[in-house]
């Protein structure tokens, strides 16, 4: 018996050692990396999803990057607050935000971001649309900033 429980011990020894081994081995490349986002459904605790309206954008452009090429901030209705994470800055619903896009209110375009392979539609005045909108933590007047990464265009009344 005495060799038995020797045995079964070596052999479930060897399989959690067995278990520990990686399945796969990790290759180097100089292919970039690239995050894939979530969907506008799944919120970090600092985002809300909203469905907004565009009331104006401010044409003012930056010295570089893609928004020194295209609009980037507009003033946002939100129209809906239909989810929000546990740290998002909640607005007064009932003004209007002055909101960053990261990919600007222009159609996302090979010249403004080469190799992007998502792609947005552009946002003009009166437009809604659906958004993950994320609150942080700015240095205005209000003490937040809210920055939009990803959107969808409502092609129909909403």
């Amino acid at each position: 018996m005495n060799k038995l429980s020797k045995y079964g011990c070596m052999l479930i020894v060897l399989c959690i050692f067995n278990g520990c081994k990686p399945s796969e081995k990790a290759v180097a490349t100089d292919e970039p990396v690239h995050s894939v986002s979530a969907s506008i459904n799944e919120l970090a605790s600092s985002q809300a999803k909203i469905i907004g309206k565009i009331i104006s954008i401010d044409e003012t452009l930056e010295s570089e990057g893609p928004c020194a090429k295209a609009p980037c901030r507009a003033q946002v209705l939100i129209l809906t607050l239909e989810k929000k994470g546990s740290l998002f800055q909640v607005p007064d619903l009932k003004d209007t935000l002055s909101v960053s896009f990261a990919y600007t209110l222009s159609p996302t375009s090979p010249e403004l971001f080469p190799g992007m392979k998502t792609s947005y539609p552009g946002l003009k005045v009166n437009d809604r649309f659906e958004a993950k909108l994320e609150s942080r933590l700015a240095m205005n007047e209000h003490g937040v900033g809210y920055i939009i990464y990803e959107y969808k265009k409502f092609t129909y009344e909403k």
